[in-house]
């Protein structure tokens, strides 16, 4: 049988709780061997909002996980020079063909997932566990996407996904966590 993994792609600037109790559930939840951290080279959709440079944010995630031994922080599209998260799902399940890989996200992010370079082509590749932020549950479950792949919600998340071929996503309700790295950099800022 195959290894099941999570990837959680993110600019992580900062890394934060939020992050870890994303990564922490779902490898409980969908029963993941692991979950990778794809530090995202450039959020295609905050251009030039990045506070640090990629390595710092590699770094910083790094130390913010290090006592997770089932969190792997990746610089994939560091290395391959790669923007978009469909080209990561490529490049990954051609090097990884022994791997089920499973995309996880926050709600927040699956409401603007029609724009999304490829974002139909995204969901055909991957499975898609939706996670819970407080104050984006409403417009996920009525999102673009939400809506266009309506017949595909997965409503049994205790049956690992990957028995299923995509498209197929999954809402999983139970984090109510707020915290966001735009939050972190704010209160920041102010205490300057």
């Amino acid at each position: 049988m195959k290894k099941r993994v999570g990837l959680l792609g993110g600019t992580f600037d900062p890394p934060h709780i939020g992050h870890l109790k994303i990564s922490t559930e779902a490898i409980k939840k969908l029963k993941l061997f692991e979950v990778w951290w794809i530090v995202a080279l450039q959020n295609p959709l905050k251009l030039n909002h990045n506070r640090e440079s990629f390595a710092q944010r590699f770094n910083n995630s790094k130390l913010y996980t290090k006592e997770h031994n089932k969190i792997k922080i990746s610089c994939l599209e560091k290395k391959y020079n790669i923007n978009f998260s469909i080209d990561s799902i490529n490049k990954l399940k051609k090097n990884f063909r022994h791997i089920d890989f499973i995309w996880i996200m926050g709600a927040d992010n699956f409401v603007k997932l029609h724009y999304w370079k490829q974002w139909h082509g995204f969901m055909e590749e991957v499975p898609i566990a939706v996670f819970n932020r407080p104050g984006y549950s409403h417009k996920a479950l009525s999102s673009k996407a939400a809506h266009y792949y309506k017949k595909y919600r997965y409503l049994n998340y205790k049956k690992p996904m990957s028995d299923f071929s995509p498209p197929k996503w999954v809402f999983i309700w139970d984090l109510n966590e707020r915290i966001s790295s735009s939050y972190i950099r704010n209160i920041c800022k102010e205490n300057i």
